[in-house]
């Protein structure tokens, strides 16, 4: 209930010109959308992002804010281009974010600014073991090849090959490419040695459309990695 007294409160800090206008779509579109990322660790601020949407451009951006939980003034901590997320504190204590795929670190007024991760491929759900030594998280890998890598001669193609089930779920298409849980060291500000799970596995985690962070979790020692997944038997064979 707290929290989402918060969310509100910000929500109405962002959008006070707007209360006594009109309520249009056009104007939903201006509206800037307010969702909650973390605590400073001294408890005394609230890190949340800001999305504003550019209809003419067709794309987002997403930055970060920074309040005292006593009240006062937002500051906006984060400025480049692209979007910001999943702030958490980082075992040296600095605020760790994702940003273009790569995981990053900075001061928590948004200075200093550092890439951390440099893995091939967006990385997402990011969590460290308590005593700092181990980072998880996860990115899409190629397990099954599909008609684009059978017929690379045809890169404009428009089209999509299915023999089984589940060959599309909601609005995206089954490619081939599944989210797989990675892990690797965490020593002196970078990650190495990643390893992959479910390497060579047909299966996702978190679960699509609708798993996140909740899936994926570090046991109560930092030695394993708990997760949920469906892993049932793939009919179509594997290339």
């Amino acid at each position: 209930m707290k929290n989402s007294l918060l969310y509100f409160s910000l929500f109405l800090i962002h959008n006070a010109s707007f209360s006594q206008g009109i309520m249009t779509p056009e104007l939903m579109w201006k509206l800037g959308r307010v969702a909650g990322e973390a605590l400073s660790p001294d408890g005394n601020n609230v890190i949340y992002g800001v999305t504003y949407y550019d209809m003419a451009a067709n794309k987002s951006e997403r930055n970060l804010y920074t309040i005292s939980l006593n009240g006062g003034e937002a500051r906006q901590i984060t400025t480049t281009m692209g979007s910001e997320s999943g702030v958490q504190v980082t075992p040296s204590g600095k605020m760790g974010y994702i940003y273009k795929g790569q995981w990053w670190e900075s001061n928590w007024d948004g200075s200093a600014p550092k890439q951390i991760s440099n893995v091939e491929g967006d990385i997402d759900n990011v969590k460290f073991t308590t005593d700092g030594k181990y980072v998880l998280y996860t990115k899409e890998v190629k397990v099954i090849s599909n008609y684009h890598d059978r017929y690379s001669d045809l890169p404009k193609a428009e089209a999509h090959e299915a023999d089984d089930l589940m060959y599309r779920h909601w609005d995206e298409w089954e490619d081939g490419s599944y989210s797989h849980i990675f892990y690797a060291s965490y020593y002196d500000g970078q990650f190495s040695d990643d390893k992959d799970i479910l390497q060579g596995e047909p299966y996702d985690s978190p679960q699509k459309p609708d798993g996140g962070p909740e899936d994926i979790i570090w046991d109560g020692l930092g030695q394993g990695i708990i997760y949920v997944c469906k892993k049932k038997k793939l009919v179509k064979n594997m290339h």
